[in-house]
């Protein structure tokens, strides 16, 4: 996650890029980003954009402060 004042800087992209960087170094044939809340869309468009796509998910099972519940995303990408 990045911090609210440092978003639009080009952190989550070089944190990203960075993983699967590394993921290729070390041979892994796939990687999974685990649970995106569905209403972060900039961090889903991201994830898109570096290769995952969305696979599944779980409707209702992010719980806000606010009482409100939204649905996570389970988006996984094969190297």
């Amino acid at each position: 996650m990045v911090a609210p004042e440092a978003r639009g800087h080009g952190i989550g992209r070089a944190m990203g890029e960075h993983c699967l960087s590394e993921a290729r170094r070390l041979s892994f044939r796939a990687m999974q980003f685990n649970f995106v809340v569905s209403t972060n869309e900039s961090a889903i468009r991201l994830w898109k954009q570096l290769g995952f796509r969305i696979v599944g998910t779980l409707p209702g099972a992010f719980g806000t402060l606010k009482g409100l519940y939204r649905c996570l995303h389970n988006a996984p990408l094969a190297a």
